[in-house]
């Protein structure tokens, strides 16, 4: 024998597997706790633009729905993601042209001049638990 068999977990067996009512009751809390989690747990739904231009303190992206005061910067998603806070939104004739705070337009340009790579900006829309995005949207974030 490997190891010595508890008293106290040979009772637990014998309870729980020798009645179906212990057994379905406690695959029914299991399942009860996953699906109260999943319903707590809040996930942000973004949306992801691509940067047409970069410059100090600003950029433009095209036509986008209104954008929160925070947003998600990055050439790769892989290599990193920078958070960028939002001053002001403006209409301009190519979409939209976004005021960052300062410091901010610093990591914009730091960013697309290496290299020349095309940025992209994750906005988010708001918010959805786990359980709605899982079971009712089939795990797509949007429509």
């Amino acid at each position: 024998m490997l190891y010595e068999k508890s008293a106290l977990g040979r009772r637990y067996i014998r309870v729980l597997t020798g009645s179906w009512g212990w057994f379905s009751g406690y695959v029914l809390s299991g399942l009860a706790v996953c699906l109260v989690l999943a319903h707590s747990v809040q996930l942000e739904t973004i949306r992801t633009y691509p940067v047409l231009e970069t410059g100090p303190d600003r950029l433009v992206i095209p036509y986008a729905s209104e954008a929160s005061s925070k947003a998600y910067l990055y050439a790769r998603r892989n290599e990193g993601i920078y958070p960028v806070r939002i001053k002001r939104m403006e209409t301009a004739e190519n979409g939209y042209v976004l005021f960052l705070e300062e410091g901010d337009g610093n990591t914009a340009l730091s960013l697309s001049g290496a290299g020349g790579k095309s940025l992209f900006l994750d906005i988010p829309q708001g918010s959805e638990t786990l359980l709605r995005r899982i079971f009712l949207k089939g795990g797509k974030s949007f429509e």
